[in-house]
């Protein structure tokens, strides 16, 4: 974050300017239309933040902020700012660990929304649904949103979807988790499904509950797919609005 300083005579007139505008100024530069990549665990070395000129693309060009490269102080005030105003994706879980277990927590308090892309690179993807309640998949990643409440993490799986059950499959899963859903449903399912998707959520929730004793973390969201239905010959506009929603809030 910006901090107050009195620039020398051969410094930009930039750093007299009140820290409250810079900040305002580096969350209007940094913020990008895609999320970052983050190669984190890579062949590439030092941790970077690349622009992804296509959605998923683990190809990037060139790294997302460049101000850092300027000049000292615009490299001490911005350098980490990316990490609080974009969503970042990281390859694989392993891949964010290697992330959190190299950083410093006062680093890792910028993150605001993480994206993990459970795929081929990742050597954790056979995770389940009790692996996510029981925390066994990766205490790592579990100490760091508990640690942050504010940031959100989710975990998107590599399937593809299947049209005629994803509104089932993520519906069912977030009310079992989060038990948010019961006011959507009678707007998105008739009455029949509706109550069956809540009897299934309440008797799964009970079983999970029961079996690990302890609460879900808020933060930490879950995904079954790796994208969404954007458009249908039969589901309503207000069921494809819910499916975008689920689809990037997770689970």
């Amino acid at each position: 974050m910006a901090v107050f300083s009195t620039p020398l005579q051969s410094q930009c007139y930039f750093f007299a300017l009140p820290p409250e505008l810079r900040n305002v100024i580096y969350e209007y530069t940094l913020t990008e239309f895609k999320p970052l990549l983050c190669t984190a665990g890579d062949a590439t070395g030092s941790p970077k933040l690349l622009l992804q000129y296509h959605f998923g693309n683990n190809e990037a060009k060139r790294e997302a902020n460049q101000l850092k490269y300027v000049c000292r102080q615009l490299n001490y005030e911005a350098r980490t700012l990316s990490l609080r105003y974009n969503d970042i994706h990281f390859h694989g879980i392993e891949n964010f660990e290697s992330f959190l277990l190299s950083s410093m927590h006062t680093l890792q308090r910028r993150f605001r929304n993480v994206i993990i892309l459970d795929d081929h690179e990742s050597l954790k993807k056979s995770y389940t649904i009790n692996q996510l309640i029981d925390r066994s998949m990766s205490p790592v990643l579990y100490a760091f949103c508990s640690r942050n409440p504010k940031a959100r993490v989710v975990i998107r799986n590599s399937r593809r979807f299947t049209e005629g059950a994803w509104l089932t499959i993520y519906v069912k899963l977030r009310q079992t988790l989060r038990e948010d859903m019961d006011d959507k449903m009678d707007t998105m399912f008739d009455a029949g499904t509706a109550d069956l998707i809540k009897e299934g959520s309440i008797s799964l929730r009970r079983d999970l509950f029961g079996k690990y004793q302890r609460p879900f973390l808020q933060n930490l969201r879950i995904a079954p797919t790796a994208d969404y239905p954007q458009k249908s010959t039969y589901w309503s506009d207000v069921q494809l609005a819910e499916a975008k929603r689920l689809y990037e809030e997770g689970c």
